[in-house]
């Protein structure tokens, strides 16, 4: 199952703005609502999407509670995991999958920030350790009225 999905992968990585939404479609709070697309439609993006799966699928109703995070989707589909064997596996790895890169971009910045020209012979833990600092570092908004 692993070549398939990342074959998905692969062929998703081409046109972005309807994949988008396709990929949107493996989040279950998004059953019964409008966003749902068509099971031709979804095919035209993401392939191999098995469409006896996928009926059952569309036809549940939205959870309750509404999964809030990406641990609890994912968390949602491994629970449909013998209800939707094929489906299940190609969810979890697009609830997974990042939305942007973003975030290596701003890792990449704040490194830059630390570790200066002059810093330039720190040791690797030390460099990991002042980022996690300054990442976790309080702001003026803690709720425990803690500042720097």
């Amino acid at each position: 199952m692993s070549g398939k999905v990342d074959n998905l992968h692969a062929k998703t990585i081409k046109g972005r703005g309807k994949t988008q939404a396709a990929v949107n479609c493996f989040n279950p709070e998004l059953l019964q609502t409008k966003e749902m697309m068509s099971y031709s439609e979804l095919c035209k993006h993401i392939p191999n999407v098995p469409q006896s799966e996928w009926v059952r699928y569309i036809a549940l109703p939205a959870p309750s509670p509404l999964p809030d995070s990406t641990a609890a989707r994912v968390a949602w589909w491994h629970a449909k995991k013998d209800d939707f064997p094929v489906l299940s596996s190609i969810a979890v790895f697009f609830v997974r999958r990042p939305r942007s890169a973003c975030h290596v971009e701003r890792t990449f910045s704040l490194m830059g920030h630390i570790q200066t020209k002059d810093r330039l012979h720190m040791g690797n833990n030390t460099l990991r350790h002042l980022a996690m600092m300054y990442v976790n570092k309080p702001t003026t908004d803690d709720p425990d009225g803690e500042s720097d």
